[in-house]
């Protein structure tokens, strides 16, 4: 974090389960984006793990794709 604090980045894709875990510990996210797929898969992986507290979250928009998940539809 130091280096990207000295580095005056003002937006940062963080990817990686624990490394947003950690980034929402730290209170450094300000929007995130949630994908949904409507497929379970096996036991699946909290994607949050535990935070100390509830992080309050607006929609700020919602998508969705006709092709579903194995239609080819990307984007």
């Amino acid at each position: 974090m130091r280096k990207i604090e000295a580095s005056c980045v003002k937006r940062a894709y963080v990817d990686g389960r624990v490394t947003i875990q950690r980034f929402l510990r730290a209170g450094l996210i300000q929007r995130l984006a949630v994908s949904r797929v409507p497929v379970l898969i096996s036991q699946g992986v909290p994607p949050f793990g535990s935070l100390p507290h509830d992080v309050k979250l607006r929609t700020v928009s919602t998508r969705q794709y006709t092709g579903g998940w194995c239609g080819g539809n990307t984007r």
